[in-house]
């Protein structure tokens, strides 16, 4: 096994760990943004505030998510 293959090798494994990270944190900022849009229990902000929060999150999970969908299917 040459030395360019073997390095190959850990590249992948680093890219996997970096793609499943990435999508478990889009995943829990998706969660969190939706919990904070039905959660009742007041989080002593405005509610606009809460609103913005929220959907603020929820895009930004969906953008982390389609980013590495993106990324997996250019492989």
């Amino acid at each position: 096994m040459s030395l360019e293959e073997i390095r190959n090798k850990r590249e992948n494994k680093v890219g996997n760990i970096v793609s499943y990270f990435g999508a478990i944190m889009g995943l829990f900022y998706l969660v969190l943004g939706i919990s904070i849009l039905l959660n009742k229990i007041p989080l002593f902000v405005n509610e606009i505030v809460k609103i913005t929060l929220g959907i603020a999150m929820v895009l930004y999970g969906i953008f982390r998510l389609y980013r590495i969908i993106k990324k997996r299917n250019q492989e």
